[in-house]
């Protein structure tokens, strides 16, 4: 929890402050990481805040959200023109 929590929260700082490319890339690689955590996580009580559904649901949910922003990241055009 303390990871998500903290990986948006900077993601969406530098977003706001520093290139909307970059928060959204740090956004991504938010998801993908609690999508790996709630994959490894023992139990749903090691994965704390990040456990909502089954096991699997939530590493396909997080791992398709984490996709899906970079996706969106990497192919919007205005994005790439970074000063």
């Amino acid at each position: 929890m303390l990871f998500s929590s903290v990986g948006v929260a900077i993601a969406a700082l530098i977003g706001t402050f520093v290139s909307a490319l970059i928060g959204a890339t740090l956004l991504a690689l938010t998801m993908l990481g609690a999508g790996i955590w709630r994959a490894c996580a023992p139990k749903a009580t090691r994965a704390a805040g990040i456990a909502v559904r089954s096991k699997w649901f939530d590493v396909a949910f997080y791992f398709a959200c984490g996709l899906a922003v970079a996706i969106l990241a990497l192919t919007y055009p205005e994005a790439l023109l970074i000063p």
